[in-house]
């Protein structure tokens, strides 16, 4: 009889109470949301090696405020360009859309594969509400 009731708890049962656990270690370690910290944590300068390049390629993160001229663009190619030189341009004033068109193909390819990838469907998404609410 002292076994109790961790033989008896199914699988389905035993998922649900590992589950509830995790979600209570994590409320406990959430951050209360501050705008100053997450807007300080934003304007952090990132580094991204590629090693294809020998370059570590320094960026910041895009946001709701570059989302404005990059809307404006008319294409996603150009759109992928305006998005490339805000995140560079972060760490470096002298980045412009002018000189990203004028990267070779293969360096273009590369950074615009490590560093847009993840931030492209969200982009297109927010795009769309703004010309949305445009309307």
């Amino acid at each position: 009889m002292g076994k109790g009731k961790k033989e008896r708890e199914g699988p389905a049962e035993k998922g649900k109470r590992i589950l509830e656990e995790l979600e209570r270690k994590e409320q406990k370690q959430a951050r209360l949301f501050r705008i100053d910290d997450v807007l300080a944590d934003a304007s952090k300068i990132h580094e991204e090696y590629i090693p294809e390049l020998g370059y570590k390629i320094q960026y910041g993160l895009i946001t709701l405020g570059d989302l404005e001229e990059i809307d404006r663009q008319k294409t996603l190619r150009d759109k992928t360009y305006c998005i490339l030189a805000k995140m560079l341009q972060k760490a470096d004033p002298n980045v412009t859309v002018e000189k990203i068109k004028k990267l070779p193909f293969e360096h273009a390819t590369l950074i615009i594969n490590r560093l847009i990838p993840h931030f492209l469907p969200q982009i297109q998404k927010l795009s769309k509400l703004g010309s949305d609410e445009a309307q």
